[in-house]
């Protein structure tokens, strides 16, 4: 409870992770559904195809983006760090 209220950790990648499980549900159930309107009159194996095909590039992306947020988070996490190690001397007083 202490972390909610003094910011000692980040909570973000940790809700970055669900949000990342929601979208990839999201992304299959999407695909499923896409799956289903090819058994029309119109349907054929390369709409099929091109459905899986999308489906993959779509989890691909979405995994680099939630990479990327946490990243970003991580970098400020080591940044932190290299500055708590900087001697005094060199931090300004304010």
């Amino acid at each position: 409870m202490r972390n909610l209220f003094y910011f000692d950790k980040l909570m973000i990648p940790s809700i970055v992770k669900f949000i990342y499980w929601m979208g990839f549900l999201f992304l299959f159930f999407a695909t499923l559904v896409a799956l289903m309107m090819t058994h029309t009159p119109y349907g054929d194996a390369l709409t099929i195809l091109g459905v899986v095909f999308a489906w993959l590039l779509s989890c691909l992306l979405w995994r680099v983006v939630c990479e990327i947020v946490i990243l970003q988070f991580n970098i400020f996490s080591r940044l932190t760090e290299i500055r708590d190690r900087l001697p005094m001397t060199n931090k300004k007083a304010g």
